[in-house]
């Protein structure tokens, strides 16, 4: 908690016959009185963080048929940049910084694929001490660390605010692709102290 004393001046009223002696007599006359008034502030520590636009948080990774006998299936069009990543962020004194996990806690990954996440720089309108983002990374069902180092500071709210996410698949053993499955993966991104 944060404290702040405040002093509190003020000069009682004269009257004509003291304003009178005041003009002759001023220094021994005049006399100041002092209040005090302590005022405490309450910073709450904050750890916040969503996923902007919420409308298009459902996101739809489709692997494309080949157009030719002989070559593989293709992921250049099962990439999506739409989402973006806003937070909030207050530390307690003595408080060193914050970092965002990600991971999946829902559903089963295709075999064969690997669900990739890059993690963008900061950009938009906040303010304070931004996290540094580890770029791009396979996401698994473990935590692993996005952005780190997160300290007192804010993204902005919305689109364009904060650290735009992609996500993109890759085909890692083709020989396990089950084209025919189509399934959901709810992944969880957690704001965690350090």
């Amino acid at each position: 908690m944060i404290k702040f004393r405040a002093t509190i001046l003020f000069i009682p009223g004269l009257m004509m016959t003291l304003f009178t002696l005041a003009l002759c007599f001023p220094a021994s006359i005049m006399a100041q009185q002092q209040g005090y008034g302590d005022i405490s502030f309450g910073i709450p520590s904050i750890a916040m963080l969503d996923l902007e636009p919420t409308a298009l948080s459902n996101i739809v990774l489709v692997v494309m048929a080949p157009t030719e006998a002989g070559l593989p299936v293709s992921t250049q069009s099962a990439s999506n940049s739409q989402l973006w990543l806003n937070y909030s962020s207050s530390l307690p004194t003595g408080g060193l910084s914050r970092s965002i996990m990600v991971q999946i806690t829902a559903g089963t990954l295709p075999q064969g694929l690997e669900l990739n996440l890059n993690t963008a720089p900061f950009a938009g309108s906040g303010s304070g001490t931004f996290g540094s983002t580890s770029g791009e990374i396979a996401v698994n069902y473990s935590p692993q660390r996005i952005i780190s180092g997160i300290g007192r500071c804010f993204t902005g709210n919305g689109q364009n605010n904060g650290h735009n996410l992609t996500y993109s698949l890759s085909v890692i053993d083709f020989s396990k692709l089950d084209l025919e499955s189509s399934t959901a993966i709810q992944i969880t991104y957690t704001i965690t102290d350090d």
